[in-house]
């Protein structure tokens, strides 16, 4: 099964291949991965576990395997200032000031503006992430919300967090924190848009 960035493989159809060797190295030497007893602890190992090889990253993800080119991992944070109204890089976000009418789903998002800091970052996870996610009662770890969400590892690699001073405002295009969201009280409310 191929998703747009990586290879997703299954553990259970590749057991059941025989010669179990002789097709493992088959399959992964091309991208790198020459010695089949390191495939055969990957099978056997808990999610998260991954194999690197020159050109690429095999990951074990629950029943699955993903190959990935190997990309640099980007660990840059990005700075928005009060006067930006668009971004597009690293990803596309619009900043909406005069809000009348509220939209919300999980790429538009509604702040109270009294609330937030600026500049807004943005950035990747850490460990010790936490949040207070829209719905749910209470702080909540960000490493417990991807298990949670059954994000695989390049999911977490990839997801953009949005954050005012050290504290997660949004997970881009997932979930907002609620202590920052406009409610019916906000007098000063922004909209920020994920082009996603």
């Amino acid at each position: 099964l191929k998703e747009k960035e990586y290879i997703k493989i299954s553990i259970n159809q590749l057991d059941s291949l025989k010669p179990h060797d002789y097709f493992l190295f088959s399959l992964f030497n091309q991208y790198g991965f020459r010695h089949v007893s390191d495939l055969k602890k990957l099978l056997k190992s808990q999610s998260g576990k991954e194999l690197i090889s020159d050109t690429h990253r095999l990951i074990r993800d629950r029943s699955f395997l993903l190959l990935t080119e190997k990309t640099n991992i980007i660990n840059k944070t990005f700075s928005i200032s009060s006067e930006v109204r668009k971004i597009k890089d690293p990803i596309s976000l619009k900043l909406k000031f005069k809000v009348d009418l509220e939209i919300e789903n999980k790429n538009v998002v509604c702040f109270d503006k009294s609330m937030i800091k600026f500049p807004l970052i943005l950035r990747k996870w850490r460990e010790g992430d936490f949040f207070y996610p829209k719905g749910f009662n209470g702080k909540k770890k960000l490493s417990k919300y991807f298990k949670d969400e059954k994000f695989s590892l390049l999911e977490k690699e990839k997801q953009w967090l949005l954050c005012s001073g050290d504290n997660i405002i949004w997970v881009v295009g997932k979930r907002a924190d609620n202590r920052y969201l406009a409610n019916n009280n906000s007098k000063n409310k922004f909209q920020i848009m994920y082009n996603g």
